[in-house]
């Protein structure tokens, strides 16, 4: 028995989706690397998704962007306050003091720029355009862009690869039992 691509139900699937676990193949395939750790130890992991959990993948971590922008302005300011703590505990004078103050206000300006660019600029466009090409992907192979919201998450046996029925902990056809 051959398995066949949810996607292109003519050709053989050569692997699933780690995130819905369907059966795709090589064309569907996703592939990409994370990596965690310390500098000191460092390790990678490579994710095989389906070209719709991919995209939805970006466009989710696109959507952290606002967290990170939040988090280095809240950083630059706390770094702020704690140089001009110091500066002012010590004996500088203010002719000293003018240069590298201006510096920081810049920097924290910078920074508020950059972050306001992010978050109305650049994150719309990706999200944008990782939306873009989920919907002409499953456009391309006849499934509808809004399937996916409509039905609940089908779910595949990992052994043999039939279809699943919602709730069912373990495979009418193989026998296996199913990881929830």
């Amino acid at each position: 028995m051959s398995l066949k691509c949810v996607y292109h139900p003519d050709r053989e699937a050569s692997t699933k989706c780690e995130k819905c676990g369907k059966l795709i193949c090589l064309e569907c395939k996703q592939t990409f690397t994370t990596t965690h750790g310390t500098e000191d130890s460092r390790y990678s992991v490579r994710h095989e998704y389906c070209q719709v959990c991919y995209y939805d993948y970006k466009i989710k971590s696109a959507k952290y962007t606002p967290v990170v922008c939040v988090i280095s302005i809240l950083f630059f300011i706390i770094s702020l306050i704690m140089i001009n703590t110091f500066i002012s505990n010590t004996d500088f004078s203010p002719e000293d003091l003018s240069t590298p103050i201006l510096i920081m206000y810049a920097g924290l300006f910078i920074s508020i720029i950059v972050s306001i660019y992010l978050l109305l600029v650049y994150r719309p466009k990706k999200i944008a355009l990782y939306e873009n090409k989920k919907q002409i992907f499953l456009t391309s192979t006849g499934k509808s862009p809004s399937s996916k919201e409509a039905k609940p998450i089908e779910k595949f046996c990992s052994e043999c690869g039939n279809k699943l029925e919602p709730g069912v902990s373990v495979c009418s056809y193989c026998g296996v039992f199913i990881e929830e």
